[in-house]
């Protein structure tokens, strides 16, 4: 008999984000691998069409603004009753912002980083709770951006919040590794996603666009699919010697 060590048969991961991008096809690759998903949005109508493209037998969505994060783990308790104990995290939720220090907004950073980190802590928190966690064992995974060791002008809000969740799945990973329970982190460069649009347009042209970003990535830009591959390798077994770690995924854009 065959055994693939990505396998998630029989594991059940809430993902964030999942509406689209790399939400979406992680979400796609985990039922793929045998998984169950809980797909977590606050658009309702892009997540009901999203989950159309989903097996339904394998696939349940959950509409819900993470930036409530009091009510995290009423949402979590939820997804226990709907799918069954909590094998996998994956935090793919996230909004992109461009501001210069000269108009920084406490406000607009305080929800930044309450969708980011917040949220994220909340999330592994509720995860976490013996009475919610897979008893075999649960591996959680924040999505970060190559922003948080790489800078780049005027996304100094964006990459610290990006640059919490990698610090913190540090001692995450520390604090739960006897528990069976691994934090990891992957750090995208710039994917082709619904966001990438909206960092075009704050170019005046195409050819500022690629100069600035696209060539500084040697292997071209990036694909949803080319970042969940690597999350779901993090969430299964092949990568259970694997915690507190961080891994770049950015097509040669940092070096």
């Amino acid at each position: 008999m065959t055994i693939n060590p990505m396998s998630l048969s029989g594991k059940n991961i809430i993902v964030t984000g999942a509406s689209s991008g790399i939400g979406l096809a992680t979400s796609h690759l985990i039922c793929t691998l045998g998984g169950n998903v809980a797909m977590v949005s606050r658009n309702k109508e892009k997540l009901s069409v999203a989950q159309r493209e989903m097996p339904e037998e394998s696939s349940k969505a959950f509409s819900f603004d993470l930036r409530n994060t009091d009510k995290i783990p009423d949402l979590v308790s939820l997804i226990l009753a709907e799918v069954g104990p909590i094998g996998g995290l994956v935090h793919c939720a996230g909004d992109f912002a461009v501001r210069p220090l000269r108009s920084f907004d406490p406000k607009e950073y305080r929800d930044l980083y309450d969708l980011h980190v917040t949220a994220f802590f909340m999330l592994s928190k509720a995860v976490c709770t013996k009475k919610n966690v897979d008893p075999t064992g649960a591996s959680i995974v924040a999505v970060s951006s190559v922003t948080a060791i790489s800078g780049l002008e005027g996304s100094s809000t964006y990459s610290s919040v990006k640059g919490a969740l990698i610090s913190a799945v540090r001692s995450l990973a520390a604090e739960y590794a006897t528990k069976k329970i691994r934090f990891n982190c992957v750090c995208p460069g710039w994917v082709n996603t619904p966001m990438l649009d909206r960092i075009k347009a704050l170019y005046p042209d195409l050819e500022s666009f690629d100069l600035a970003i696209t060539k500084r990535h040697l292997l071209g830009l990036g694909q949803p699919e080319d970042v969940s591959n690597s999350i779901c390798f993090l969430l299964s077994d092949a990568a259970r010697w694997i915690t507190g770690t961080s891994i770049v995924l950015d097509g040669g854009y940092s070096l």
